[in-house]
């Protein structure tokens, strides 16, 4: 199951496949028939707080008081959606993932956030769910009863996400990688559904990341984030390249905005991955170790850009 898009201002081949992780274990779970693996439902309501000391200026300090508890809590939710993934690799359709999806459509999974961190959190979670959906139904496996059915659940979910980002979100996540992935996702329900609506204030949030790009190709806001900074400079390109790869497989041309911001951003990184010890000391500081590439689904990994 191959999804291969072109982000024309990159160079970059884009390739989206069905793959990730097994699901871990879970208290809630659903009943999908022997042919399908049981995964855990995710909650509707979410409270999580951040996992970062927020006295720390730099937002890259851990903090031993939240970070375990909000992982307990994510941890499974995340594997869930890996789980999606496995299923599609491990049969070679989509069946059983959509069927597990609307299911969750049913019960309001991942529908009441009740925390500033809690919407942040599911922005990625969001954007994972729908880009498997929108990979079904390119290949013809997303049936009309299937979109009715998830249809009115992603539709809350990107509202209420933008209805966070416009008036309630920090300065900062208003423009920063936490909008980015928000735009992912309400991008990619705007064109699983075909709302334009949605895909308007999923460009409007792209370009709010492609057109910070500096000169030099980096993401100033990402760079003030000290022994984190590299991390999150690949975390805000990720769905930025996807993003693009979306929006131009849907013939909406967005690669070259802002003298080709993502452009510069692409070589920016792809440089620091390379020199890290340059890119601490543009930052001044040693960098932290990035999350493993198998944290993600294959379509958002770093060689599905060419990394």
């Amino acid at each position: 199951m191959n999804w291969i898009g072109l982000v024309a201002a990159t160079g970059v081949a884009v390739m989206v496949l069905a793959g990730g992780a097994q699901a871990a274990n879970a208290p809630a779970s659903l009943e999908l028939g022997q042919s399908c693996v049981t995964l855990p439902t995710p909650p509707a309501l979410l409270e999580t707080s951040s996992k970062y000391d927020q006295s720390d200026r730099t937002r890259s300090v851990l903090s031993a008081k939240t970070a375990v508890g909000r992982e307990s809590v994510l941890a499974p939710i995340r594997a869930a959606v890996k789980g999606l993934y496995s299923g599609v690799q491990a049969s070679g359709d989509y069946g059983c993932a959509i069927r597990t999806l609307t299911n969750w459509a049913e019960a309001n999974a991942l529908g009441d956030m009740r925390s500033e961190d809690a919407f942040l959190s599911r922005d990625r979670l969001v954007s994972e769910i729908v880009l498997l959906l929108v990979a079904a139904d390119r290949d013809g496996a997303l049936a009309p009863v299937d979109r009715d059915a998830i249809s009115g659940w992603l539709s809350a979910i990107a509202t209420s996400t933008m209805e966070f980002y416009d008036f309630r979100a920090g300065p900062a996540s208003k423009v920063n990688n936490h909008r980015y992935w928000a735009g992912l996702a309400v991008g990619s329900i705007g064109y699983l559904l075909g709302d334009a609506e949605l895909i308007d204030w999923a460009t409007e949030s792209y370009r709010l990341g492609v057109c910070q790009v500096d000169a030099r190709g980096y993401l100033p806001l990402e760079l003030k984030r000290g022994s984190e900074a590299l991390n999150y400079h690949v975390y805000a390109l990720r769905p930025l390249l996807a993003f693009a790869a979306l929006a131009e497989a849907n013939g909406d041309a967005v690669s070259g905005l802002c003298d080709g911001g993502l452009a510069r951003l692409s070589v920016a990184t792809r440089g620091a991955l390379a020199d890290p010890q340059g890119f601490a000391q543009l930052v001044g500081t040693s960098q932290a170790r990035l999350p493993r590439e198998t944290a993600y689904p294959a379509q958002l990994r770093l060689a599905a850009f060419g990394f």
